[in-house]
């Protein structure tokens, strides 16, 4: 799997690349309020998997 996975949580969107089909990055939490946030993850897709995207998961920030 190649391409990009572009990571919005806080409004702030990071796009990282896949390197040996995956992809690592940190979640800024740094001047967030307290709750619970989305995280949406899209993938760009490649010649042999379409793009997607979802909500994958809420994160809580105390």
């Amino acid at each position: 799997m190649t391409g990009e996975i572009a990571v919005t949580f806080g409004g702030i969107t990071q796009v990282v690349p896949l390197v040996g089909g995956a992809a690592v990055l940190t979640l800024p939490t740094t001047g967030l309020a307290t709750g619970v946030y989305p995280v949406h993850v899209a993938y760009s897709g490649d010649s042999t998997y379409a793009p997607d995207a979802a909500v994958q998961q809420k994160l809580r920030v105390r």
